[in-house]
């Protein structure tokens, strides 16, 4: 009996074809997406053992106090005789100077560089010399933002200074403080677009030592006092000594016994503290989300432990380790020390990612992502690829 096919069952039929691209798509996303997760385990658990040199610049690195910084697209060297800026190719600029204890701030397209101790500021960006900035007192500390702002403390006698400055020189803010009121000016810090200032003065107490943590909103329009957005004393016999913007709007305040954070979006808020700390610290750095510290914790089975936080005051990384180092940094998400001629590199996840022993002192060594390295050596600099 012939028996008739509707329109529509004809057009149904001819449907059930097309659903072959939809299951090819999901096939190829649920590949991508292995590949993609095979390839995060890949990169997160990989060591290495060796390295190679990709390029050999004729920049030597025996001057003591030299202090290397990612900048742009290449690397800056601070040092006594003068500040270079080069990349794998080869020197982009140098200028020539005589420092005795020069040091750099470098944030977006500036550098401001000074000598401890004396009155003026040199201000570069990526094409060289812009300006050079005098003030009226002995600097200690400088700081720079993304648009050329520049945060200068400086003192004379018994009175610290705070000093505002466009890139012109022209003056912003100036706050003075002296030592018997608010306290010591211990170290300070400049948010990247330079319109917030934190900053640390101790004083003692009847025998005491007392910290106190102060905002300021440069932004603001008033008195030096109008200015100030926050107040922080809490800090009784103990002794705050370094204070950083992580970011826009996380400050982290550090010291002999404990650490803050706060975050300073509108009003500063305190978010994480803690003032009972039992380890000591042996060495301090920062990026823009982490702390980071390798200290020495009494009742650790280890000589030392590497401790990073982020920026909640999370434990991202407790690692205990025996090797002897002189200097520690981040290495994008890693942890680098370096000591002589070896060098040990942690991931976050724990996972001992290299330990390498080099043919020449270690003067430098610096990378923003973890495999690409420049290595400065008492006669020249390598660009290295670990591998």
């Amino acid at each position: 009996m012939y028996r008739r096919t509707s329109r529509n069952r004809r057009k149904s039929r001819r449907r059930k074809p097309g659903r072959k691209p939809f299951v090819i798509l999901i096939v190829f996303l649920l590949l991508a997406a292995c590949l993609t997760v095979g390839f995060i385990l890949f990169e997160k658990y990989r060591t290495f053992t060796g390295y190679s040199v990709d390029s050999v610049i004729p920049i030597s690195n025996s001057e003591e106090n030299t202090e290397y910084y990612i900048y742009g697209r290449g690397y800056l060297k601070c040092a006594g005789d003068g500040v270079t800026y080069f990349d794998r190719k080869g020197m982009l600029w140098n200028e020539y100077y005589s420092m005795l204890q020069p040091f750099a701030d470098v944030c977006g397209d500036y550098i401001a560089v000074a000598d401890m101790g004396q009155r003026s500021i040199y201000l570069y960006d990526r094409s060289g010399f812009v300006n050079n900035i005098n003030l009226s007192h002995n600097i200690t500390d400088v700081e720079i933002s993304s648009s050329g702002i520049i945060a200068a403390a400086s003192s004379e006698g018994n009175t610290n200074y705070i000093e505002i400055k466009d890139k012109n020189g022209n003056e912003i803010m100036t706050e003075k403080s002296l030592f018997s009121s608010r306290g010591f000016l211990m170290d300070m810090s400049l948010s990247d677009d330079g319109t917030k200032l934190a900053a640390i003065f101790v004083s003692i107490d009847k025998g005491t030592v007392r910290s106190k943590v102060v905002f300021y909103d440069l932004a603001a329009e008033g008195s030096d006092e109008e200015i100030i957005t926050g107040v922080f004393d809490q800090y009784d016999s103990v002794m705050l000594t370094t204070i950083r913007f992580l970011d826009h709007d996380r400050v982290c305040v550090v010291g002999d016994l404990g650490m803050s954070i706060y975050d300073d979006k509108e009003l500063p808020e305190l978010v994480y503290e803690d003032l009972e700390m039992t380890w000591e610290i042996q060495s301090l750095f920062f990026d823009d989300s982490h702390i980071g510290m390798v200290v020495e914790e009494p009742e650790s089975e280890s000589k030392y432990r590497i401790k990073v936080f982020d920026s909640l005051g999370n434990l991202q990384l407790d690692q205990g380790t025996d090797f002897s180092f002189g200097n520690a940094d981040f290495a994008g998400e890693n942890v680098i020390l370096y000591s002589y001629n070896e060098c040990l590199m942690y991931s976050l996840a724990g996972v001992e990612k290299m330990y390498l022993p080099f043919d020449r002192h270690i003067e430098a060594l610096k990378s923003g992502n973890g495999r690409q390295f420049v290595y400065g050596t008492n006669s020249n600099t390598q660009f290295i690829t670990v591998k």
